[in-house]
C-alpha cells in the first residue's frame, strides 16, 4: 500500500522504508540525468548551436536579401539568403556547393532540376534574383531530385 504525501504524491519517505537502501538512490536520479547523459547531452547542444552559427553564411554587405528556401522532392528544406543581384545561375551554384555536390553545378546537369511556381530555372541564367521572383522574398523552389543524386 503506497502512502500518499502532500497533493496526492506519494510520500518518498514511505516507499523508501518499503523499498530499502534502492530508493535513495532512485530518488537522486529523479528527474536528473546521469553524467554521461549530461554530457552526450551537451554534445548535441553545441552540435545544434554550430549547426544555427553556420546558417549564417553571408556578411551583411547593405544589399536587400530575399530567403529562397529550396525543397528536395523528399522533403528536406534548405534556406539560403541571396543578397540582391545574385543571379539565378549563382544561386543555383550555391545551393549545390553547400548540399556538397558542386559536381552537379560543373557538369550542368539535367539529372537534377530546379522549380519555381511551375517553371524550370537553368543553369546560366543570368536574371537578377529579384527580377525573378518579383515580390516573393521568400520564395519556395523544388529541387526535382529523381535520381536521388543530392541524396536530401
Amino acid at each position: 500500500m503506497m502512502m500518499m504525501g502532500p497533493m496526492g504524491m506519494p510520500n518518498m519517505q514511505m516507499q523508501m522504508g518499503m523499498q530499502g537502501g534502492n530508493a535513495f538512490m532512485n530518488m537522486n536520479n529523479f528527474g536528473m540525468n546521469s553524467q554521461g547523459e549530461d554530457e552526450e547531452w551537451l554534445k548535441g547542444f553545441a552540435l545544434g548551436v554550430q549547426e544555427v552559427k553556420g546558417t549564417q553564411e553571408e556578411v551583411d554587405d547593405g544589399r536587400p536579401k530575399l530567403n529562397a528556401i529550396f525543397t528536395t522532392t523528399k522533403g528536406k528544406k534548405t534556406n539560403m539568403i541571396l543578397s540582391h543581384g545574385t543571379t539565378i545561375d549563382q544561386a543555383i551554384e550555391k545551393y549545390l556547393k553547400k548540399m556538397g555536390n558542386i559536381e552537379l553545378y560543373r557538369n550542368k546537369s539535367n539529372r537534377i532540376c530546379f522549380l519555381f511556381n511551375g517553371a524550370q530555372m537553368k543553369f546560366g541564367d543570368q536574371t537578377k534574383v529579384e527580377n525573378y521572383f518579383g515580390h516573393n522574398t521568400n520564395p519556395n523552389i523544388i529541387v526535382n531530385d529523381v535520381y536521388n543524386l543530392i541524396g536530401a
